[in-house]
């Protein structure tokens, strides 16, 4: 006999208040909606950004002064290499605390929404570094195939279970917290 969820005959999935089905409901919380991920990395992106434009445009007059050419090889790779650093810098600086303690950047501490292991455990902070975070900012910076594939990244929450391939990658969820 079949189980009902692979019955084609069965009710659909229950919904609970939320609107969540039960596809998305776990043990460890319900599931950040696509709205609350997409304003958490807004806020964390405007919190960012001023820091990020200032550090980069000293790190492009810095290397101007030294003497590199604007349009010589070595002049592209540290920029590129020296973005990746200060993007890291700036996040660890605005962030790293609340990952640390809680697993949400201001964000998602403001939207109330956590990063999580699959088992629901919060993750330290080095493995989010590492798998979850680095990797995309390192393939921003390969020239068009780089953007893409963030793009491609960014799009996969559309997917059924609600994540991004940095999800995946880092074997992360983001829910709903109380």
């Amino acid at each position: 006999m079949l189980a009902s969820s692979e019955n084609p005959y069965a009710s659909p999935s229950p919904v609970d208040e939320t609107g969540a089905t039960a596809d998305v409901i776990f043990s460890q919380g319900i599931l950040a909606t696509r709205w609350q991920r997409f304003l958490g990395y807004c806020i964390d992106l405007l919190l960012a950004l001023p820091l990020l434009v200032l550090l980069s445009v000293v790190l492009v007059f810095a290397l101007r002064w030294v003497g590199f050419a604007p349009r010589s090889v070595q002049y592209q790779i540290l920029v590129s290499a020296g973005r990746v650093l200060i993007t890291a810098g700036v996040f660890i600086l605005l962030h790293g605390y609340l990952l640390t303690t809680r697993g949400q950047t201001i964000g998602k501490y403001l939207l109330k929404t956590q990063i999580v292991a699959e088992n629901g455990d919060v993750v330290p902070l080095v493995r989010l570094l590492t798998t979850r975070y680095l990797p995309f900012w390192i393939l921003v910076t390969v020239p068009v195939a780089g953007p893409l594939l963030v793009i491609m990244d960014v799009t996969a929450i559309y997917r059924e279970e609600c994540k991004c391939f940095h999800d995946d990658i880092a074997g992360t969820k983001v829910i709903q917290i109380d």
